[in-house]
């Protein structure tokens, strides 16, 4: 579908920003969303809240709903999907704190890796990338693309199974 042509639904419940595995701001996405005739979106990244303040922001400013969502991530790695979220629960940011510094740390481990593989990313170069979000694998493999250093961002392409095996979302 053409990056500005209806979706034929006036709301989307599941949509990813930077700060989680999608590519685009919470801003782009709300103005997206506006110019596609969208009421509403849920921005629901993954394990992070980081997105939802400048959603916010931007669909008041445009006339779009914000739903302020999470996608938590379980153990087992399924994925729920929690609505209408308080962003200022402190229990929750404190919980979605703690996962984004084992991810920070798993990532650390990760990049280590790949240095010892011939692929420097700087843990700085990966902040840039994720912002406030956490970071996953879904990042490195962007920015392994962008930077020229694989050809495809599929993650099941053979490259990247190559270089991360089966690349998970999740820290362990």
């Amino acid at each position: 579908m053409p990056r500005f042509e209806s979706p034929g639904y006036p709301c989307d419940l599941h949509v990813h920003t930077m700060a989680s595995d999608g590519g685009y701001l919470p801003e782009i996405l709300a103005f997206s969303a506006c110019v596609r005739g969208m009421k509403a979106i849920a921005i629901s990244d993954h394990d992070t809240l980081a997105s939802v303040p400048d959603g916010l922001r931007a669909g008041e400013l445009m006339g779009l709903r914000i739903v302020p969502a999470v996608e938590l991530t379980t153990r087992e790695r399924y994925h729920i999907l929690g609505y209408f979220i308080d962003t200022e629960d402190n229990a929750l940011i404190h919980y979605l704190n703690g996962l984004r510094e084992r991810s920070w740390s798993f990532m650390a481990s990760v990049l280590d890796d790949l240095r010892a593989r011939g692929l420097d990313i700087a843990e700085t170069e990966l902040a840039r990338r994720t912002g406030a979000g956490v970071p996953n694998m879904s990042h490195l493999i962007d920015m392994l693309y962008v930077r020229g250093e694989v050809s495809s961002y599929a993650w099941d392409s053979p490259e990247i199974l190559e270089i991360f095996g089966d690349p998970d979302y999740m820290v362990n």
